[in-house]
């Protein structure tokens, strides 16, 4: 863990460097040759992407470490679901175009917008499950639904709090997973087949899913049928939250 962050620190540097070359490549490169200019952009690309790849790796081996350890605890906040459920969708959606399949989305009305909850934990969960998801299917669709399934109101003396029970799902027409592979599929540094034929990631994408969403209150559960798809759900009970109030500028007398 002490490491990780070490190495996040120059790491972010090679990021930040790639991304302001590939940016003078694309607006003031006109005295290049074609040629020169795009072996060059594909180098920088290169780097950016096994630089970036490498981060979250770190910043996975940090998050397990700290699971491990004891030491990782909800930051319970008031945040927008549904705005953050869009900008999830929005950012992972040119991924699955670049592959060739859909990826949908489907909110049920009875959903609350503002919860208090830890959103990037949340945040980190479905973008590793999606992640999954997308690298997994060849043909078909990919499809986070979010459902409310419950709710109860407790009334205090200074006001009512209202608390749901709210269902993420992320479903698949992929490859699938094996039976035999199922039983490990949490274990950290374990891969199933298709994972150990793709040769991406480490395989503790999943087991730090699980703890996050059991520290949340959940149970991260796995369905999958081999040639037909997969299905990763779980329910987190969220107490509703007011949106923030704007503060109104203060009007000077003279």
């Amino acid at each position: 863990a002490n490491t990780s962050h070490e190495l996040r620190t120059p790491l972010n540097a090679i990021l930040g460097f790639t991304e302001v070359m590939l940016r003078d490549l694309t607006v003031g490169s006109s005295d290049r040759p074609d040629a020169t200019r795009q072996s060059q952009q594909e180098t920088l690309s290169i780097i950016h992407r096994s630089g970036d790849h490498l981060l979250s790796l770190i910043n996975n081996v940090l998050d397990m470490s700290k699971i491990e350890s004891g030491h990782t605890t909800l930051q319970l906040d008031p945040f927008d679901l549904k705005a953050m459920l869009a900008a999830l969708i929005e950012m992972l959606h040119l991924r699955a175009t670049m592959q060739g399949i859909l990826l949908q989305y489907e909110c049920a009305p009875q959903v609350p917008t503002w919860i208090c909850g830890d959103e990037r934990k949340l945040r980190q969960v479905l973008i590793n499950l999606i992640n999954n998801a997308i690298k997994f299917t060849k043909a078909g669709a990919v499809v986070l639904r979010v459902g409310a399934i419950a709710t109860s109101i407790a009334a205090d003396q200074a006001q009512a709090t209202v608390t749901h029970t709210v269902t993420f799902e992320v479903k698949d027409t992929g490859v699938g997973i094996a039976a035999a592979d199922i039983k490990h599929l949490f274990d950290p540094f374990v891969q199933a087949q298709a994972g150990q034929r793709s040769q991406e990631g480490t395989g503790l994408g999943l087991p730090i899913s699980r703890q996050f969403v059991e520290l949340m209150g959940g149970e991260l559960q796995v369905q999958s049928t081999l040639g037909i798809g997969t299905s990763f759900r779980f329910s987190l009970p969220v107490t509703a939250a007011a949106p923030p109030t704007l503060t109104p500028p203060r009007v000077s007398r003279r």
